[in-house]
């Protein structure tokens, strides 16, 4: 079963994302998932958002998944930091 996750940023996080990739030395691996999430928050189809960041279509799946679960379990957390890092 194919879930399809809608990502919708808030103010707060997208100037976070944004500073993000604007700015700094992160590792690659960040700075794609932050790309991963923007390009979701503007309504990209997952299959460009894969080819144009080069990544996988199931990367771009996990990124949104766990963005989404994170906030909806976690309201007064922001998905944005959990969405970026290693699943544990």
């Amino acid at each position: 079963m194919n879930i399809r996750y809608r990502v919708e940023l808030n103010e707060a996080e997208r100037t976070q994302l944004a500073a993000l990739l604007n700015g700094g030395k992160h590792p690659a691996r960040k700075l794609k998932r932050a790309q991963i999430l923007m390009a979701a928050d503007a309504g990209i189809a997952d299959e460009h958002i894969a080819n144009s960041v080069s990544v996988g279509g199931s990367t771009v799946y996990r990124t949104k998944r766990r963005f989404v679960e994170v906030a909806a379990h976690l309201p007064h957390r922001s998905g944005v930091c959990d969405a970026l890092h290693d699943a544990a």
